[in-house]
């Protein structure tokens, strides 16, 4: 696995662990301060954050697909 493949590979495993770590947060410890201060814009974090990790995944197999075309 080429280096390009490899962050992108990092990247989508850290934004989706991250994302799923800040809903459990959200859902077992709302009071926390950093989550009690953003109120709703907590999901919507969450969300972007898994959203940006399906991008990775996107960015991930037409990387490897123009690889295997070489």
């Amino acid at each position: 696995m080429n280096s390009s493949r490899r962050w992108l590979v990092i990247a989508t495993m850290s934004s989706w662990v991250i994302g799923l770590l800040w809903m459990v947060v959200l859902y077992v410890a709302p009071e926390t301060p950093v989550i009690s201060a953003l109120g709703n814009l907590n999901l919507l974090i969450a969300r972007l954050l898994l959203t940006l990790g399906a991008v990775f995944v996107v960015a991930l197999l037409i990387t490897t697909l123009v690889a295997r075309r070489r």
